[in-house]
Order: structure tokens, then C-alpha cells, then sequence
């Protein structure tokens, strides 16, 4: 039995969605940073477009008429403090330093965050955000196991951890990565093995201010959540 894509879309949408308790999508205000986000045209579209389907209002950091016609021109980074939630999938390049600034602001004002990795060639530049000292994400993807844990298909239980694990048992994971969690974060995707490894956790970056009202939400080995032929039903 092969899954298709609507499959992992479904997935992604209903995590997305039901994190810090989300009740509506309806005027969902999402900006994805699609500049710094690596092959976005052809693998998360799908994504984009199911959450859209849902009412969220999606909004992007590069222009996107040439593949979105419907959505068009990019916004940069203005609106990023009105926005609900910021979505990051597979960095492909180092935030500088006021790009980072702004993106911590962000969250130390209430905005969330969701990052997204498929694979482990972007790892570094998402872990240069989240080890930034301006907040205490205390996440890090672990490279060093990433092979220990790889296969083509798995279905993973969940640890539950409401609201995020509501409605869900297990969750399918394309060569997931293990993470680092420190004292911040809460792992709810883990790998039982001869060691237990988790490769999706929720981080409270400013907890430590008595501030928990933002979180990141960080998921591995997503690849198959996109727009990815060789999950299609035969």
C-alpha cells in the first residue's frame, strides 16, 4: 500500500493547524518564507494550497505569480508582527543578523512558529536560528544520528502531548532526525530503539520570562508531506 500525497498534506495541515489550540482557520494569517526555502515551487505547494483550502490566509515573503497565479505579489517582511503564525520549511541559507532579530521579536511578541526539515543538508542553517542566544529554544537537530534512524517509511507513535498529539496515534515520518531537547522543549515524536530519540518536539523559547504564550513547533523528516511522486497510489 502506497500513501499519496494528499495523505501527508492532510498530515501536515492537521499539525499545523492544531497546535496551541487552534479552534478556526478562518482568517489564519500565515507567512511563509518562501524566499529562504529551499526547491518551495515544486515540493510544498500542495501545503500551501490545502491549507488555503482550509481558510487560512497565507501569505508569502517572495513574489509567487509564477506558480501561485491566484496570490501573486510578496509582502518581504513588513507584516511579519500582524501575522498569527510563521511558517519556515527547509532553510537553504543563514539568516543574518537582522533577520534573526526580527524573527525572535516575532516570537517574544506572541507570534508562533513552525519549522519544517525533510532532509538533512539544511539542518545547519536551522539550527544557527534555533541555537541563537537571544531566546532558549534549547532544540538542536542532531546530524551525528541521523543514519541510525533512517528508513523510507515508518509509522512512529506519538507521546501524547495535548493539544499538539489530539487525534492523532502515530504519525508517518520520511528519514526523520533526532533532536536535542533541553529544559524548553517537549519531544512528542520519538523513536523507540535501544535508545529513545525524538524527532519532533514544541519549544517554549521564553519560558524563562514566564512567557508561554509562543512556541515553535519543530518537525523532521517531512519530505513526504510534499508534493512527491514516489508516494503516489499505484
Amino acid at each position: 500500500m502506497h500513501y499519496n500525497t494528499v495523505t501527508y498534506v492532510a498530515l501536515g495541515v492537521a499539525v499545523i493547524l492544531s497546535i496551541g489550540g487552534v479552534v478556526s482557520t478562518q482568517d489564519l494569517h500565515v507567512l511563509w518564507d518562501n524566499e529562504n526555502s529551499s526547491d518551495y515551487d515544486n515540493n510544498w505547494r500542495y501545503l500551501m494550497d490545502t491549507l488555503r483550502a482550509h481558510g487560512v490566509i497565507v501569505h508569502y515573503v517572495e513574489d509567487t505569480s509564477y506558480f501561485h497565479s491566484e496570490e501573486g505579489v510578496g509582502e518581504g517582511w513588513t507584516n511579519l508582527m500582524a501575522m498569527d503564525m510563521l511558517c519556515l520549511i527547509d532553510l537553504c541559507y543563514y539568516y543574518d543578523a537582522e533577520e534573526k532579530g526580527r524573527i525572535i521579536n516575532f516570537a517574544r511578541s506572541g507570534g508562533r512558529i513552525v519549522e519544517l526539515e525533510s532532509s538533512s543538508r539544511f539542518h545547519p542553517y536551522a539550527n544557527d536560528l534555533l541555537i541563537n542566544s537571544g531566546w532558549r529554544t534549547t532544540m538542536e537537530i542532531l546530524d551525528t544520528v541521523n543514519r541510525l534512524l533512517w528508513s523510507d517509511e515508518e509509522a512512529y507513535e506519538l507521546t501524547p502531548f495535548p493539544p499538539v498529539t489530539n487525534g492523532f496515534g502515530i504519525c508517518k515520518l520520511f528519514r526523520p532526525t533526532a533532536m536535542y531537547c533541553g529544559e524548553h522543549a517537549w519531544p512528542y515524536y520519538i523513536i523507540h530503539g535501544s535508545i529513545p530519540y525524538p524527532v519532533a518536539a514544541i519549544s517554549y523559547p521564553f519560558l524563562h520570562e514566564g512567557n508561554c504564550s509562543t512556541y515553535i513547533l519543530l518537525v523532521t523528516g517531512v519530505e513526504n508531506w510534499n508534493e512527491n511522486r514516489r508516494y503516489a497510489d499505484e
